[in-house]
This record gives C-alpha cells, sequence and structure tokens, in this order.
C-alpha cells in the first residue's frame, strides 16, 4: 500500500528523488529529519491495486543475474534484474500474488517496467513523453499514465498493447479514445488501479473516476460542493472505489453512493488529513494525520468497516486484517518489518545497500512476496523483493 506521500510520487510526472543530487547523502540527511512511516501496498491494489481481465503469461520467467538470496529470519531478499541498459528503477503496483510487479525507469521515469516472476520488460510508450505504469492485476494488465503532446493520460496495457482509456483527448500517439473526448474542464488523466473483474480507478483533471472497463467512458465520483481535487487510490473487487477528496477519506459504491470516513482523533487531536490506501471486502485500511500537509504533528493508521460506519485507529486495528511494512526512518540503515496477522518479520538489505528515502513497498494477499527499493553503492534506485516463509 502506500502514504499519501507515494501517491503524491504515483500521480506526479516528477521522480522521488532528483537525479541531480548525491541520493546515497540525501537519504541520510532526509533521515535526519523524518518521523516513523507507516508504509501500506495497494495489491489487488500499491495504490490500491487491481486488475483489468486479460492477460496470460507476458514472458517466459528465468533466473536473473541479480537474484542472490540473503537470509534474515523468515524473509530472504533478492535485487530485482534490470532491463538492458537500465540503472535505476521504481516500483508502484503489485498483483495480489506479487508475480507482477509495475513501475518505472528512475529518475527520468521516462519508460514503464513489468515485471513477471522477477524477469522485466521495458515497454514502448507510444508517446511523446515520460511513462509509467502504476497499477497490474493477476493476468498482467497494467494500467497507468502517459504523456502524449505534452499531457499526461491514462491507459491500459494488455496483451503487449497500449490502449488509451476513453474520456481524454489523446491526439495521434494511442489508439482506443477519439480525440476531444474529455470530460468537461480535464485535460489530463491518470489510471492508479484496476481490479480483477476490469473496473480501473483513476483521475481527470483534478476530479476522481472509476472507469467500469477499459472500453467504457469514466464516471465522475461525486463530491461534497466546493472540493477542490479529488484522486481514486484504489478499487475493491465489487467495484467499491476509495479516494480522498481535499485531504477527506471516501468510498464509492459501484451504484454511486458516497460515503465519508467519519470523524476520528489521534490522542485526542482530531485528524485534519485521511488517506484511505487498501479495501478488501467492506474494510477500507488507511492513515490518518494531524497538523498541516508541511508540518505533520501525528500519524496513525484506520480500520473503516463501510457495512456498518465504525472506525477503529490504530496499528493494532490491522491485526489479521492487511499486511503492512513499518519502517522508522529515524533508525539510520535499520531494515523495515512486515507486520502481519501472524508475527513480525524483519526484511535485510543486500550488503552494502542503503534504504531509498521514497518508502515504496508492495505486500501480496498473502504476505509472502514484498517489494520495495534500496540504493546500491553507485547511487542507484534498485528494486527489491523480499520472499517469506
Amino acid at each position: 500500500m502506500r502514504t499519501e506521500s507515494d501517491l503524491i510520487h504515483l500521480l506526479s510526472d516528477e521522480p522521488p528523488t532528483p537525479s541531480a543530487v548525491d541520493v546515497r547523502r540525501a537519504i541520510a540527511a532526509g533521515r535526519r529529519r523524518k518521523t516513523t512511516r507507516r508504509v501500506y501496498t495497494v495489491t489487488g491494489a500499491v495504490v490500491a491495486v487491481a486488475a483489468v481481465v486479460a492477460g496470460g503469461a507476458l514472458f517466459t520467467p528465468k533466473p536473473g543475474p541479480d537474484e542472490v538470496a540473503v537470509a534474515s529470519a523468515a524473509c530472504t531478499v533478492r535485487m530485482l534484474a534490470m532491463p538492458d541498459g537500465v540503472r535505476s528503477a521504481v516500483v508502484l503496483g503489485s498483483d495480489r500474488t506479487g508475480r507482477f510487479l509495475a513501475g518505472r525507469t528512475d529518475p527520468a521515469g521516462d519508460d514503464p517496467v513489468l515485471w513477471q516472476d522477477g524477469i522485466p520488460r521495458l515497454l514502448d510508450f507510444p508517446g511523446t513523453g515520460s511513462s509509467s505504469l502504476t497499477g497490474v492485476n493477476s493476468s498482467g494488465t497494467a494500467v497507468g499514465k502517459g504523456v502524449v503532446d505534452g499531457r499526461s493520460r491514462p491507459y491500459v496495457y494488455r496483451q503487449g498493447v497500449f490502449t488509451a482509456l476513453p474520456g481524454a483527448s489523446t491526439g495521434s500517439a494511442l489508439p482506443g479514445a477519439s480525440t476531444g473526448s474529455a470530460l468537461p474542464g480535464a485535460s489530463t488523466g491518470s489510471a492508479t488501479a484496476i481490479n480483477d473483474a476490469g473496473v480501473i480507478a483513476g483521475s481527470s483533471g483534478d476530479a476522481a473516476v472509476r472507469w467500469p472497463s477499459a472500453s467504457e467512458e469514466p464516471v465522475h465520483l461525486p463530491v461534497p460542493d466546493g472540493t477542490g481535487s479529488s484522486i481514486a487510490t484504489g478499487v475493491g473487487a465489487d467495484g467499491t472505489v476509495i479516494g480522498s477528496a481535499d485531504r477527506r477519506a471516501f468510498a464509492w459504491r459501484p451504484d454511486g453512493t458516497r460515503l465519508e470516513l467519519p470523524p476520528v482523533t489521534i490522542d485526542g487531536v482530531a485528524a485534519t488529513t485521511a488517506m484511505p490506501v487498501r479495501i478488501s471486502g467492506d474494510r477500507v485500511f488507511g492513515t490518518v494525520a494531524t497538523g498541516t500537509p508541511s508540518n505533520v504533528a501525528a500519524t496513525a493508521s484506520f480500520r473503516w468497516n463501510l457495512s456498518t460506519g465504525t472506525v477503529e485507529v490504530g496499528d493494532e486495528t490491522l491485526a489479521g486484517g492487511i499486511s503492512w511494512v513499518r519502517d522508522d526512518t529515524t533508525a539510520g540503515n535499520d531494515p523495515p518489518v512486515l507486520v502481519s496477522g501472524t508475527g513480525t518479520r524483519s526484511l535485510p538489505l543486500p550488503d552494502g545497500t542503503m534504504k531509498y528515502a521514497a518508502e515504496l513497498y508492495t505486500v501480496s494477499d498473502d504476505a509472502r512476496t514484498v517489494s520495495g527499493h534500496v540504493v546500491d553503492p553507485a547511487g542507484a534506485v534498485r528494486p527489491v523483493v523480499w520472499t517469506c516463509d
């Protein structure tokens, strides 16, 4: 799953870390300023990654040259193989099994990358600018965004073909969407999540939308009057979409019914920001914070039952309901920790590497496959995968 910061990286055209800085030094400096972060996966969603139908095997698995396992407790780690000629890359989404990972090259973010069983494929997006995959399903169908004629456009990638999603003017680079059909007032868009039924969540302009399928027009998700902007961050198996509008958490049922997270507090202080990051059945998981976006005072996880409307706040509410990665960025290069219903497990770092400043992790539904990132001795950002017993 993702934190709000991670989602901003997802929806931004810029990489989390500028290419012109000393990455390892910047990470060390950043840790001195940061506090503990709760990082969630969006699998089936990492932003709630979900799925579009179709697929089949995209390529034949074979061992990668960098896949050397390092044992620690119940988890082993390996560096993901990289596409030829690529030094750095980031993973932005995972399917529910952990077999498929979706992302992009880094720091430029010019090209989408799709891994199956650890084997990378660098995809040739037919646009005019940077592109990234942000979600993928268990059949290997992926969604994302790419720049066409200077504007970000949502797309789906399946069976080796990029297709523009309906509802946004695309120019001539991508097949599948008629030009001039943008939603009222929208000139850009992105797709962030897709479920196994083919429902896609994303945005058009500053508005959260749902595509019932990759061939259908997007549907605006209703928000309160006066809302400035909204984003969709995940989609459940039944098509329920989760997201945020002006830092308030919402869920939208398939029939369009809008639900809002009830007010919550952290140690008696009202939360000012709420970000849902995963939906499982009728349960929505995410993070809330007090303070302001530029000066966060405290954070906590929450579990929201959509059927009853009840909300529980605190890390203990996640036991048995979700697996997540705890990463204390103030603790130097200490390994992150996988937290699941069966307990906690250390996620060891490959020898000679440092943790990546932008804590992007995915966790499979069975908590056996975790992806993350490290910075190697040469300063390159490298995706890694942990396999846990």
